[in-house]
């Protein structure tokens, strides 16, 4: 997967982004940002075609299909106290019992994670191939 930081937020990749809270003295702080690298490395080493641009805030990742920081974002990664993950996806609006619904679970390994992503991906209809 190609996964890079949207170019409104470019000064700064998302590797630079997180590896920077490794550094804080806030313990919770530099496990969650450990916890963000991985799942990213992780998404990046996949073999799928998807190009995705990531909007940071703090230790939330939006995971939008274009590359503009007003853009919606279809999924959402959210570092829960450093070990675990939620995550959500934008419902898409034929489906959707209102406009901006968004479905919303926690997973608590990567390898979790990583498949509930790659759902929220196809789900939220933001990506196609």
């Amino acid at each position: 997967m190609h996964l890079e930081r949207c170019q409104e937020q470019s000064q700064r990749t998302l590797d630079q982004f997180y590896e920077e809270f490794l550094r804080a003295d806030h313990s919770p702080s530099r496990e969650g940002a450990r916890t963000m690298l991985g799942l990213i490395h992780r998404l990046r080493a996949l073999n799928d075609p998807r190009r995705v641009h990531g909007r940071t805030s703090h230790f939330m990742l939006c995971l939008l299909a274009t590359d503009h920081s007003l853009a919606p974002p279809h999924v959402t990664i959210h570092v829960n106290n450093g070990n675990g993950f939620r995550i959500d996806y934008l419902m898409p609006a034929h489906t959707a019992p209102w406009p901006g619904a968004r479905v919303t679970a926690e997973a608590w390994t990567e390898d979790e994670a990583l498949g509930m992503v790659l759902e929220a991906m196809d789900l939220s209809g933001g990506w196609s191939f």
